[in-house]
C-alpha cells in the first residue's frame, strides 16, 4: 500500500472537513507540490510585488528570494508571517504550512490559539504581534 505524505493528509483532510463544495475548485489544491509555487501565485493573486511582501513581514530580501525560488527552506514563523500579511484563510495557511513541511496550526497553546484567532478575523501583521505580546504568547516577528 502507498504510504501518503503529510502534505497529502493534510489536503485529504482540509477536503473533508469543508463545509463548501467550492474547496473542490479552490486554487488551494492547484495541484501545488511546492512552496514557493504556491506562494508566488498568492503574491501575484494579491497583485503584490515580492519585494514589497518580504520588506513588509520583515525578511532580508536576498534570504526571502532564496524561499520564494525554492532554493532555501522557510521558517514556520516566516510561513506565518506571509500568511498574515498576505490575508490567507486558515484552510490556506494549513496548506502553506504543509507545502513548507512545519507543522500544522493546532490551537494546543496559546501562541497557536492566537494565530488561528488572527487569521480568521483578518488581523493585520502588527495586530497580531501586539496581540501575541499582549497575551506573553512569543512573537511571530522572531524566528
Amino acid at each position: 500500500m502507498e504510504q501518503k505524505t503529510s502534505k497529502e493528509v493534510e489536503a485529504i483532510r482540509m477536503i473533508m472537513q469543508s463545509d463548501s463544495p467550492d474547496i473542490v475548485t479552490s486554487d488551494i489544491f492547484a495541484c501545488e507540490k511546492e512552496f514557493h509555487t504556491f506562494m508566488n501565485k498568492v503574491i501575484k493573486r494579491r497583485h503584490m510585488t515580492r519585494g514589497k511582501l518580504l520588506d513588509s513581514i520583515g525578511v532580508e530580501r536576498s534570504y526571502g528570494y532564496q524561499i520564494l525560488n525554492g532554493r532555501r527552506v522557510a521558517t514556520r514563523n516566516i510561513v506565518l508571517r506571509m500568511a498574515v500579511y498576505l490575508g490567507l484563510s486558515v484552510r490556506e495557511t494549513q496548506m502553506a504550512l504543509a507545502l513548507a513541511q512545519k507543522q500544522a496550526l493546532y490551537p494546543h497553546n496559546t501562541f497557536e490559539t492566537v494565530m488561528i484567532y488572527a487569521l480568521s478575523h483578518d488581523y493585520t501583521l502588527e495586530q497580531t504581534e501586539e496581540f501575541l505580546q499582549q497575551l506573553g504568547a512569543g512573537s511571530l516577528l522572531g524566528d
